[in-house]
């Protein structure tokens, strides 16, 4: 894939952020300028995990989206997206504190349909999501930028021939994956060449 410039970011951005809290969790809600609450409250949210909240906002105008983004950016490594969502009903609190934030006096907004994004460290938590059917059935679809990431099976490591990604890390993202494979979602996953010791994107997506 070619580099692609990246131009200077335009800060702030052009629309209103609203943080989002569930106790230690802080998110960021951006609603782009003009947005307005479809028919019947219906959101579309798109929802990405690990990147600032300017390089992210800026990549959402770019590519033209006029619907809401929540950002959730909480440090490095993996467990620390993990963790948060090991409360499996954090996420749809998450949602509905934004859908709270959308709604007006006159339309009351819910969510009715999740984008996921994620870079890097931000699968932790993807993966934590992907184990509840209640969040694969609202979430339309996932991409994944340089963004899955597992330990090997044991007994094994990084130089041997045979190795394999762990499966109890790779599991989660089984169901989505067969719905991705029979039309009804939507899986993208892009990667790097960097060596690792641990599984890297390359080698989960072989």
């Amino acid at each position: 894939m070619p580099k692609r410039p990246v131009p200077p970011l335009d800060w702030p951005p052009a629309g209103e952020l609203i943080d989002i809290v569930d106790g230690d969790c802080k998110t960021s809600l951006f609603v782009p300028k003009g947005y307005e609450l479809p028919p019947g409250g219906r959101v579309n949210l798109t929802v990405h995990f690990h990147t600032t909240e300017q390089y992210i906002i800026g990549e959402h105008l770019r590519r033209g989206l006029k619907e809401p983004l929540l950002v959730v950016n909480l440090g490095q490594g993996s467990s620390t997206y993990a963790k948060p969502f090991l409360d499996i009903d954090r996420f749809g609190r998450l949602l509905d504190k934004a859908a709270a934030e959308l709604s007006t006096g006159v339309k009351q907004a819910r969510v009715v349909q999740v984008d996921i994004t994620s870079f890097s460290a931000g699968y932790g938590a993807v993966r934590e999501l992907l184990k509840q059917d209640k969040y694969i059935d609202l979430i339309r679809r996932v991409i994944l930028a340089d963004s899955l990431y597992a330990s090997w099976e044991a007994g094994t490591s990084a130089s041997d021939p045979d190795r394999q990604p762990a499966l109890e890390n790779m599991q989660p993202f089984s169901k989505f994956l067969k719905l991705a494979a029979a039309g009804k979602k939507t899986f993208v996953l892009t990667h790097s060449q960097v060596p690792t010791d641990y599984a890297n994107t390359a080698a989960t997506a072989g």
